[in-house]
């Protein structure tokens, strides 16, 4: 039976089984065939019930940007109709990660739907008071009401985690702001103790502790600049991928323009400290772009073992001064992989800036189909938030870049280096330090 390829068959196949081959087939072949004729399948499909939502929240990435607001003021209203809930809220999903100021003016509603809480991001302050209140009420939604509020991203925002304590009885507040990407930055006076004036108050003191100070700043841990690496058309046509996968997503075909090549992936040039095999290549930055918080050297190496950091959770590296990796200290022999590294296959990539669009990436929603190989922007975690320490001056690291660790492998262009989650890199300025970590489900 041949796949349905117009919206209204489509649409139709979605009703009856929207999470069949012939559904998935249709869909990606009216991709191919008739892009124009995309944003016809997403407004129908939120008029109407369908089994499946899944495929509706991708198509958004391939929305032309004028066809979004209908799209959003048509979702909203599917809202109340439990019939169309379903369908709403996937497509509302995937526009607050790639548009989500579109959603601010109907915050208040997607709350009381328990919508996602990135519809919250790039809010300013604009819905605070009424998650102030939900939060202050202390009741189911006050935790849910909470991470909305951090999400903005605010230093209003984070003053109210400080002060409402009692909501961090499972997680503390530094992983709060951890999941947002910051830091809190103690007060420079945190530790000093005004002497008490009297008997009274040194009781008081002795028997009741002053609480703890409340940071005047915080500090972000990943750079508001972002760069994806634009890898060579044919980079993965070696890979066994399933045919809806084929780098069809805008985020594999931004236009370099001009950008100059930068070496990626093949054999690194120094050794492990753990397993004494050579590193893998990750890019050779040189020069380091702008924006990254990288102001130590003017060119940087990344490196690291790849299976090494697959056994023992964080590889870390010194640079010198020319910005080249050794290992560092912390790596001793021992706890060697079973298998020997294989390094990403050698390429010349392009760094083209982040769009707006693709600013935010969330890895479930990615879902394998986005290219998440990035520099800098905010982090793309597969499980919770996990910034290292820096081994050196102990602070956390500033995210530097993200790597898909199913990218081919060098040796055998028709294999994976893994089979599934992303590489994480990190950086710390004062100490030139480097390290990585690895994350899957």
């Amino acid at each position: 039976m041949p796949h349905p390829t117009s919206p209204a068959a489509l649409l139709d196949a979605f009703a009856r089984d929207g999470g069949s081959d012939e559904v998935h087939e249709g869909f990606y072949a009216l991709l191919d065939e008739a892009p124009e004729r995309v944003p016809a399948l997403v407004m129908g499909a939120l008029d109407r019930p369908v089994n499946s939502a899944y495929l509706l929240g991708e198509a958004v990435s391939f929305l032309p940007p004028e066809a979004v607001p209908g799209v959003v003021e048509r979702a909203v209203a599917a809202l109340a109709d439990p019939a169309r809930h379903k369908a709403a809220m996937e497509v509302l999903s995937h526009v607050a990660l790639e548009f989500p100021r579109l959603l601010h003016p109907h915050l208040a509603r997607l709350f009381d739907h328990r919508a996602d809480v990135e519809s919250w991001r790039e809010s300013g302050e604009l819905d605070h008071p009424r998650l102030l209140r939900v939060i202050h009420e202390g009741g189911r939604d006050a935790d849910r009401a909470l991470r909305c509020l951090l999400e903005t991203r605010t230093p209003a925002a984070f003053a109210a985690l400080s002060r409402n304590r009692k909501l961090s009885k499972h997680r503390s507040q530094t992983d709060y702001l951890l999941e947002v990407g910051y830091e809190p930055v103690p007060r420079e006076d945190d530790g000093v103790v005004e002497a008490p004036r009297s008997l009274g108050a040194t009781l008081r003191a002795f028997f009741s502790p002053p609480p703890a100070p409340e940071p005047r700043e915080w500090r972000r841990l990943y750079p508001e600049a972002s760069y994806h690496l634009r890898f060579p058309d044919g980079y993965r046509d070696g890979l066994d991928l399933a045919d809806s996968v084929l780098d069809r997503h805008p985020t594999w075909r931004l236009d370099a323009g001009d950008a100059p090549p930068r070496r990626f992936g093949g054999e690194g040039e120094c050794v492990c400290g753990i397993c004494a095999r050579p590193t893998q290549r990750l890019i050779v930055l040189d020069p380091v772009p702008t924006g990254l918080e990288v102001t130590a050297v003017a060119r940087l190496t990344l490196e690291m073992c790849v299976r090494c950091v697959e056994v023992n959770e964080v590889m870390e590296y010194v640079h010198d001064v020319e910005g080249r990796p050794s290992p560092h200290p912390h790596q001793v022999p021992g706890d060697e992989p079973e298998f020997d590294s294989v390094p990403l296959m050698a390429a010349e990539v392009r760094l083209v800036p982040t769009p707006a669009r693709w600013f935010w990436q969330d890895w479930g929603t990615a879902n394998d189909r986005q290219n998440l190989s990035r520099l800098g922007g905010p982090v793309s975690w597969v499980q919770s938030a996990d910034y290292p320490h820096c081994p050196e001056c102990g602070r956390f690291m500033t995210f530097l870049i993200q790597l898909d660790a199913t990218l081919p492998a060098g040796r055998d262009e028709t294999e994976q280096v893994f089979s599934e989650g992303v590489f994480y890199g990190f950086w710390c300025d004062r100490c030139r330090v480097s390290a990585f970590t690895w994350q899957i489900t």
